[in-house]
């Protein structure tokens, strides 16, 4: 819900240093998904009935809220790109671009 918050504030106000923060938030958030995920294999690698039974669930909660972070977190690229705070590499490695669409790889 914090991040929701300041997401409001940085469209509303375009603050750069509020937009650095959801960008950091993202990143904490990306962390703690990729450890649940990796406690969540280890009971499964324990052979836990009730993690068996749940474990599509489990992940796919884990992975929808990552996205909709990831969404909210959406408003701060435009922010930073104005700035100049955006890196080009940034763009690119992110699947969320500065429209809203989804990025596909260019062919090679």
């Amino acid at each position: 819900m914090d991040s929701l918050r300041i997401a409001f504030g940085v469209f509303m106000s375009g603050d750069v240093g509020e937009a650095r923060k959801l960008l950091a938030d993202k990143a904490l958030l990306r962390s703690a998904e990729l450890a649940a995920t990796e406690r969540h294999l280890d009971r499964l690698r324990e052979g836990r009935p009730e993690t068996i039974e749940t474990t599509s669930l489990h992940l796919d909660v884990l992975r929808d809220l990552r996205r909709i972070h990831s969404h909210i977190c959406s408003v701060a690229y435009p922010v930073l790109d104005a700035a100049g705070e955006l890196p080009a590499a940034q763009t690119a490695a992110d699947p969320i671009t500065l429209s809203g669409s989804i990025a596909t790889p260019s062919p090679r």
